[in-house]
């Protein structure tokens, strides 16, 4: 999800430079956002054999997996500012 989520950094500034600032945050400001964790974050990267956290207790890979999550959320809302979450 890093990745995507440089991606929309890049995205984002791409929509401001083509539609100016103000026209591009107010349409930024305006879409949904979906975010979608899959099974896999969690299962591939707990039971897939020679995985760097496969020594980890399931208690530990569950909150190593969400705090994870939580900053790339964070990281998310950080783009724009002017974004709010659709909840």
């Amino acid at each position: 999800m890093d990745l995507q989520l440089a991606q929309f950094a890049n995205t984002s500034a791409e929509i401001k430079q083509i539609l100016g600032v103000e026209a591009g945050e107010k349409l930024l400001s305006e879409a949904l956002y979906w975010v979608n964790m899959g099974s896999n974050d969690f299962l591939d990267n707990y039971f897939a054999p020679f995985s760097p956290i496969g020594n980890l207790s399931s208690e530990q890979v569950n909150a190593l997996v969400l705090g994870t999550y939580e900053q790339q959320l964070t990281v998310t809302l950080d783009y724009d500012s002017s974004t709010s979450p659709h909840v």
